[in-house]
């Protein structure tokens, strides 16, 4: 399984990068498709806590939410972690890895900072929506009928 996501992750990220460099449009589109699918991803999360709050912490897999979850409580810990941790962890993966595979995507154009903003949000989106249906198969495989 982590092969596997690897060998996605190396797919994608090249993707979206040539995406947001060549055709600009696609910049907004990944930005939207953050916002949906961090929504999305908050929303099952929610469920996932409604079902046992006292366990949630051992629960869930990302651990700096968990954190932020116990310390501040769940609306709270929802607005914290895409300012605190999530959007400076992207602003850092587009200034740096994506800027260095830019330059050996496109070797002879500048490189967009933009785009590879873009292209962060749009991995992260990824990220977001892989989350939001492990938490949906978590809460049917515990609320469904087995007799």
């Amino acid at each position: 399984m982590f092969l596997l996501g690897l060998l996605s992750l190396l797919l994608v990220i090249p993707s979206f990068l040539f995406l947001s460099t060549i055709i600009p449009p696609t910049q907004g589109l990944f930005v939207g498709l953050w916002i949906f699918c961090l929504s999305f991803d908050m929303y099952s999360t929610f469920n996932f806590y409604m079902e046992d709050p006292a366990n949630f912490e051992n629960n869930e897999r990302n651990k700096l939410f968990s954190g932020l979850t116990k310390k501040f409580g769940f609306k709270k810990a929802s607005l914290l972690f895409p300012i605190l941790i999530e959007i400076p962890l992207l602003l850092f993966f587009a200034f740096l890895p994506l800027q260095i595979l830019h330059n050996y995507m496109f070797p002879n154009t500048p490189v967009s900072f933009i785009a590879c903003l873009a292209a962060s949000f749009g991995i992260a989106a990824i990220g977001h929506l892989q989350a939001a249906t492990k938490n949906i198969q978590h809460h049917h495989n515990h609320n469904s009928y087995n007799p």
